[in-house]
């Protein structure tokens, strides 16, 4: 382990303690994390509009079909309906649902609930696995946006949005390299060979299909492969 188990341990200190509160006072989290999204989504066009108060209780369960034409109109004119926060980008949904993708806009809120999971999770895997060592982590995400809304805006999974969070520090965790996740029809394919260049320490992927996507690929491939390793 040497000097980084302590290390990494005193990064996700604060975070798992935050985590810890909340799972033992609920309510107080919800209130704090109410008040959080209300200060941010209360003055938007609308929330002005729809909003029946400020209270979270009073808000009535709505589908996306009710927020669609208000986040399409975000999408083309770049004015932001659902948020006083800029898009930052548009997460698309796999079309699961009645085989109809959805469009979800992604404020820089997300990046701050990301850090504060990212970093819950992170303590609680480490009280779980005490013979924690540092090392390449491959997260199975998405490969970059190949389209942006009519103002600019990408346009993709929010696995790759969420990827691009960690920064310096998570790219230098993964054992892909960028050039790779640029192509998807290069990534499917050659993912898997990188992977097993490295002695991983962690494999993570968004669902369950990315796993066994990620198995057959090995099982197809693994023949051919073995010059290079």
């Amino acid at each position: 382990m040497g000097v980084w188990d302590p290390l990494v341990r005193a990064a996700v200190y604060l975070p798992g303690r935050r985590f810890q509160w909340a799972a033992a006072h609920p309510e107080s989290a919800q209130e704090e994390l109410w008040r959080a999204i209300w200060s941010e989504v209360g003055d938007s066009p609308f929330w002005r509009r729809y909003a029946p108060s400020s209270r979270l209780s009073e808000f009535p369960i709505r589908t996306y079909e009710a927020y669609q034409p208000a986040i399409q109109e975000g999408f083309e004119t770049g004015v932001g309906q659902l948020s006083t926060r800029p898009v930052r980008f548009y997460a698309i949904t796999g079309g699961t649902t009645r085989n109809r993708p959805k469009r979800f806009p992604v404020t820089d809120a997300y990046a701050i609930q990301h850090r504060r999971v990212s970093g819950a999770f992170a303590w609680s895997l480490m009280q779980r696995t005490p013979d924690f060592r540092p090392g390449k982590v491959l997260s199975l995400s998405a490969t970059a946006p190949v389209s942006s809304s009519p103002t600019g805006v990408p346009v993709g999974f929010i696995s790759w949005y969420a990827s691009r969070l960690g920064g310096r520090v998570a790219r230098r965790l993964s054992p892909l390299p960028d050039s790779l996740l640029q192509d998807d029809d290069a990534y499917h394919h050659w993912a898997p060979l990188y992977a097993l260049g490295y002695d991983l320490v962690r494999l993570a992927g968004i669902n369950a299909s990315t796993l066994r996507a990620f198995a057959l690929q090995l099982d197809a491939q693994i023949d051919a492969w073995w010059p290079y390793l």
